[in-house]
Formats: structure tokens, C-alpha cells, sequence
């Protein structure tokens, strides 16, 4: 009886350490939403904390969106979308705002967006 109850604990932690094996990891220096500025407009990049992403082109270069999973670990990034699109490399947080991202199109400085003012704001602004 006990080597079953150990076999039965074995076989639980080993499933358990698998299934955090494929837990998905995103370092939060990557949380947030990223603009990679070109000519005619950015290319917006949304990283989520819980494994998801959204991309999505104001450059009017005719990119289609697309969003899926994401993973950031290490300095190395991996996302795969609903289309079935895959995209891997390696990345670099420079604080305060940008993510160096290498993967299939290069190499790209990425930045957060500055805030939005809101000029609906009554309050005094000098």
C-alpha cells in the first residue's frame, strides 16, 4: 500500500511539473503596449500579462492584425497567432520605454507611447 500511495505522489508531482513546464511565462518588463514608429504611422504591439497579445498597423501599409499567445522569458520572445502565424527571437528591455526585439522581419526599436493629454480636462494647464 505505501508504494502505491508513493508511486500515486510521484506521478503527481511529475504532472504537475509538466504542466508548469508549459505555463505560460511573460516577463513583465514587456507588459504594455509598444509602438514601432515608421513613416506612415506605428505599428502597435499590445503584450498582456496573461500569455495573449494583439498587433496591429497604422502605417496604411496594408499589414493584417492579428493577436494569439505570447511568451517572454530570458531575453527570448515567442508568439504564435489565432492564423497560425509564428514569430521567435531574442529581446532587450532598455528602461524607461524601449523593447529591442529581434525576430523573422529584423531588428526593431520599440517604444511605449507617450500619454494621451486629455484636453477635455477643465483644470488649469500653464
Amino acid at each position: 500500500m505505501r508504494y502505491r500511495v508513493a508511486a500515486l505522489i510521484c506521478t503527481f508531482l511529475i504532472c504537475a511539473a509538466a504542466h508548469a513546464a508549459d505555463a505560460v511565462v511573460v516577463d513583465p518588463n514587456t507588459v504594455g503596449t509598444w509602438e514601432l514608429r515608421l513613416k506612415g504611422g506605428p505599428w502597435v504591439w499590445e503584450i498582456h500579462s496573461d500569455g495573449t497579445y494583439s498587433f496591429h498597423s497604422e502605417a496604411g501599409d496594408g499589414v493584417p492584425p492579428h493577436s494569439g499567445t505570447f511568451s517572454a522569458r530570458n531575453g527570448l520572445w515567442s508568439l504564435k497567432a489565432t492564423t497560425g502565424y509564428t514569430d521567435q527571437g531574442t529581446y532587450l528591455v532598455q528602461p524607461p520605454d524601449t523593447l529591442i526585439a529581434r525576430g523573422r522581419l529584423g531588428i526593431g526599436a520599440w517604444r511605449r507611447p507617450a500619454p494621451k493629454s486629455d484636453s477635455s480636462d477643465p483644470g488649469l494647464h500653464l
